[in-house]
């Protein structure tokens, strides 16, 4: 009889321990890849780090997100405005420097209200909206130890460019917008005079 001076070994090859053994690897690979993925979507935004500034023009319309970001784009194109980017997938336009009047693109250095640039939000509205954001900004001085955007400041509202990208609002909410219903003030109309006379 054969003897077996040491614990007898204990086979893992089992069918069953092995598709346990793959089925958790998978699980884990499933879950790593998922967080690979949220990971690198949150990191490969190409909106800008920062918001829009203040008093910046607003509009919603009953556009999803990336049509409304590429009849934008269109819409200002047209408006001799000259865009250099569009991601209509995270809703970002924003044109080159370019002087005003005129609506060419600046080459030099960008300084003074004459040179401005544009940059739009859109951002998911309501059900079946896009919420518009535009500002137009200009660089107010130069200072290579900042950071670009704190150079930046909103133009007046009586800009011809900022005007101009108003008006070209009003028009995309008069076709994609809902139409604008004025309040009921309570006050009656005046009366209108059916009265006349005829001069000899």
């Amino acid at each position: 009889m054969r003897r077996t001076d040491g614990p007898t070994e204990r086979r893992t090859d089992h069918p069953t321990d092995r598709r346990t053994v793959i089925l958790s690897a998978a699980k884990d690979l499933l879950g790593f890849t998922a967080i690979l993925l949220f990971v690198g979507c949150q990191t490969t935004s190409t909106r800008p780090g920062f918001g829009p500034l203040p008093g910046s023009a607003t509009a919603e319309v009953e556009l999803f997100q990336g049509r409304a970001t590429q009849i934008l784009a269109e819409a200002l194109r047209a408006d001799s405005i000259p865009v250099a980017r569009v991601v209509e997938i995270d809703g970002v336009i924003e044109s080159d420097w370019f002087a005003v009047p005129g609506y060419q693109v600046v080459q030099s250095r960008a300084l003074g209200p004459g040179t401005v640039r544009v940059r739009a939000w859109v951002d998911i509205g309501k059900p079946g909206y896009s919420v518009y954001t535009i500002e137009t900004v200009y660089r107010v001085y130069a200072d290579p130890s900042r950071q670009e955007r704190e150079l930046e400041q909103p133009v007046a509202e009586t800009h011809p460019a900022r005007v101009k990208v108003a008006k070209l609002l009003e028009r995309l909410v008069e076709r994609y917008g809902e139409p604008v219903v004025k309040p009921d003030t309570g006050a009656k109309a005046p009366a209108v005079d059916t009265t006349f006379s005829i001069d000899d």
